[in-house]
């Protein structure tokens, strides 16, 4: 239970800041705030992945600030660092990275004429 309201305090948390970051970036530049929240995350939950690594697990703190704050923050930067292993794979790295991006603008593409025909 205890690791369940880290990482919803954590989450709710990096909501906030994503909000506080992306949108007067977004305002300027339509989707520039979602490209910095993506790569700032990625960075940060890299850097935490790999502190982590060097140590005996992350317990609460680290699914406070993993999981909860960056997961709220973007969850894209967990998506990155599950996919590093992907580069010494070449076939993983087309499923891991190619097909979901492919698969994630089809489905947005098909979500938008879904949502205008209702």
């Amino acid at each position: 239970m205890q690791a369940l309201v880290a990482v919803t305090i954590g989450g709710g948390v990096g909501s906030a800041l994503r909000y506080l970051v992306s949108t007067p970036l977004n305002d300027r530049l339509p989707a520039s705030g979602t490209a910095v929240v993506n790569v700032v995350g990625s960075l940060a939950l890299g850097v935490l992945v790999g502190w982590y690594s060097t140590r005996e697990g992350g317990g609460t703190a680290g699914l406070a600030l993993g999981t909860g704050l960056l997961g709220g923050f973007t969850t894209f930067s967990a998506w990155m660092a599950e996919s590093i292993d992907a580069f010494d794979r070449p076939g993983r790295l087309a499923l891991t990275i190619l097909l979901p991006v492919a698969a994630g603008l089809v489905a947005a593409w098909v979500g938008v004429l879904a949502g205008r025909s209702l």
